[in-house]
Order: C-alpha cells, then structure tokens, then sequence
C-alpha cells in the first residue's frame, strides 16, 4: 500500500486512527497544581503588601508633611498649618469637632479662608488665637484657652503654622487641664518629632514652664492635679510670663514667619 495514500486517509477520516478512540486524558501533575497555586498566593500577596504599603505611605505623608499627631484618640490632636485641600478630609477622618487656630485671624490670606471654609461646611466650631512663638502665653491669651478647654466640643484640632512652638505650649496646658494626665504625658509634647528645635526660645519656655511647676509641687509636697494646676496659673504664672520673657536672637537660624 502507497505509505502516502495512507496517511493521507487517516488526516480525513480521524476515527480510524490508531489509539484515538482508546485514548484518555491524563490528570496535571501535582508539581505543576502546587506551582499553579504558589504563583497565585504569590501574586495575591504581593497586591495586599502593595496596598498597605500604599496606605501607609498615604498615612506617613499627612504625619510628616502637616506635622500631624494624635495626642489622645478622640480627644485631642495637634498639626501644622494644612495645605488649603486637606482641611476637609482631615477633619471629617478624624471628626474633628473643634478646630483652634493658633495664628490669629487673617481673613485676607488664603490658607485661613480656606480653613475657615471647610469647618463652616463641616459644621466644625473655629476659634482664632494670637500667640508668639517665643514666649509663653499672655494672661489673656492663657485665660483664653482655659474657658475653651472648658467648653469647646471635642474631637479639639490645634494648629499653628508649622506645628512646634506654639501648638506645643498650647497642647502641653491642654493637657495638664485633663483629669487623667501626666506630667510624663505633657513632656512628649516638646521634642524633636514635632520640628522643635531645642535651643528656640519657645521650645526653652515651655520647658521651663514645667520645671516651674514641678519645683512647686515639690515644695508644696504634691503630686500633679489639674486643680493644683490651675492653682499654680493663678498664683505663679503671672511671675514667670513677667520674668521668663527672651528676645529672640538677632539671626535666628530659621527665619520667623509669626503668623
């Protein structure tokens, strides 16, 4: 029989070929199942590290980049002045309910119409106050802050410009008006994590604040209270806002923008 012929019958008439009709699929080797499997756990892995990482990177720019920190969840939080399209995220994330600006009020420039904007939308309550950034507050400003601590609602947001001297002064008195703090606690607030630099006049106010405190309380052999605190505003910080005033130096390292 012509070899040719031959196959050229078994191309048009597949059933006659040899085995075909006996032939049976053979199952994937296991080798390859697992392999199949580890490439997919491998690729799903991959996308939930990549989305965390993501998420994180989001989180770090609003921590690094407004000086943002929470210093007791659902309570109290301090930042830098936010970029004009922040405000409304970051305030309705964190239900911010009452917003302290530290600047003073500017309703000429646009980073305050822009905050003052997005709390009006959000029904958020906001409060201007006028500090200096290298001296404690006035007795004034002091008695200030005092009845809003006492009657603003909270979630309380506290910013200045760049989120170191003054919200530190602010967030340090805040704190020490709280039923359960510490002075440990208080003293976190001042440091290097908030941009404070050690040796700004505001930076050393602060701290001395609290060894003026502290060597009261030793004297009078107590332990912090916020009654005792608030004592001690009535009867000592008059003398120390008269006495501990420093003039800033006359090339200040980093150039001052004071509102």
């Amino acid at each position: 029989m012509n070899p040719t012929a031959s196959a050229t019958k078994l191309i048009r008439n597949p059933s006659s070929r040899p085995m075909a009709q006996n032939y049976v699929a053979k199952p994937m080797p296991a080798t390859v199942r697992r392999s199949r499997l580890h490439t997919w756990s491998v690729i799903l892995t991959g996308c939930a590290i990549g989305t965390v990482c993501v998420a994180m990177l989001a989180s770090a720019t609003v921590f690094v980049r407004y000086n943002f920190h929470v210093v007791r969840p659902g309570q109290l939080y301090r930042c830098a002045q936010l970029p004009d399209h922040a405000w409304p995220e970051v305030l309705d994330h964190y239900g911010i309910r009452s917003v302290i600006n530290l600047r003073g009020k500017h309703p000429e420039r646009h980073w305050y119409q822009a905050e003052i904007r997005a709390a009006k939308q959000l029904n958020v309550v906001h409060v201007d106050l006028s500090l200096n950034r290298n001296n404690l507050l006035d007795p004034a400003a002091l008695e200030q802050l005092l009845a809003w601590h006492a009657s603003l609602p909270r979630p309380v947001l506290v910013h200045c410009e760049s989120g170191a001297d003054r919200t530190s002064m602010a967030t340090v008195l805040w704190l020490l008006l709280e039923e359960d703090a510490t002075l440990t606690e208080a003293r976190q607030q001042i440091g290097w994590r908030y941009f404070q630099l050690p040796w700004r006049n505001g930076t050393r106010q602060l701290r001395r604040l609290l060894r003026d405190y502290e060597t009261w309380l030793t004297q009078n052999r107590a332990t912090h209270q916020p009654q005792l605190f608030q004592r001690w505003l009535t009867e000592q910080y008059q003398v120390l806002y008269e006495s501990g005033q420093l003039n800033p130096s006359a090339l200040p390292i980093i150039p001052r923008v004071q509102d």
